[in-house]
């Protein structure tokens, strides 16, 4: 994959619907490994995610949920407002935010 990546970002054309099967592809790895409570597995996919598709939000923010998950609520926090820098309309980082930033 690491390859195909190199391929892709060195290219004079990006295909956009590939690039998005891709992110949506290694997010849905990362989830699997979110599932089986692999967290820090999970972390190193979403985080490879961010480095090639630094401009999606979607990225961010299963990054950020899976540092939550983690107990590592700053980072969290960092990453679901970068999110939220890319869309505003971000509900879920709007509400994780809140809820992080908010007194117990």
């Amino acid at each position: 994959m690491e390859a195909i990546l190199k391929e892709y970002s060195q290219g004079d054309s990006h295909d956009d619907t590939f690039a998005h099967y891709l992110e949506n592809a290694v997010n849905r790895k990362g989830y699997e490994h979110v599932r089986n409570n692999n967290l820090e597995m999970a972390l190193k996919i979403f985080e490879w995610n961010t480095i090639y598709f630094p401009d999606s939000f979607n990225t961010w923010d299963s990054l950020a949920e899976t540092y939550l998950r983690s107990g590592k609520k700053e980072m969290a926090a960092r990453y679901y407002e970068r999110s939220l820098e890319l869309n505003p309309e971000n509900n879920n980082a709007k509400e994780q935010l809140k809820k992080l930033q908010s007194p117990r």
